[in-house]
């Protein structure tokens, strides 16, 4: 594990998805909270939290963010140009991370409505990579 501690920031008053496994005895938890605002120039040095029930923010300096989408993925900015189910996620031909737009690929968890985890982002996007590279170089 990297660093002396890990914070885990939940918007629900309780754990949704993964407790966070074997981060569970060193994890700080902030419950009915959302990331507000991120700081620093040339890295990470702090985020604000909001609590989305009382609206108090709270400074905590830290050196690494990971943020995960939840259970919504965040495609609004795609929905005039790509094609999304009734649920927002982004639809992809069968097999592939290819979209309704030549070029133009998808992966992870805006994509992936059964699994949403970073393995599976991790590998979706692999496959994304290559298909790009194939795209560019006029391989199918």
């Amino acid at each position: 594990l990297y660093g002396s501690g890990h914070l885990g920031v939940h918007y629900f008053n309780c754990c949704q998805g993964s407790n966070l496994g074997v981060l569970q005895s060193t994890c700080i938890t902030y419950r009915n909270s959302v990331v507000d605002d991120i700081s620093g120039q040339q890295s990470i040095t702090g985020i604000v939290l909001k609590n989305v029930v009382t609206d108090e923010k709270k400074n905590i300096e830290l050196s690494g963010l990971f943020l995960a989408i939840g259970h919504q993925p965040n495609t609004d900015i795609f929905k005039k140009y790509l094609t999304l189910d009734e649920d927002g996620y982004i639809i992809t031909h069968p097999n592939s991370c290819a979209t309704s737009i030549p070029g133009v690929f998808a992966a992870g968890d805006v994509k992936d409505k059964a699994y949403q985890q970073a393995i599976i982002a991790a590998g979706s996007g692999a496959m994304a990579a290559i298909e790009a590279g194939r795209y560019l170089t006029g391989v199918s």
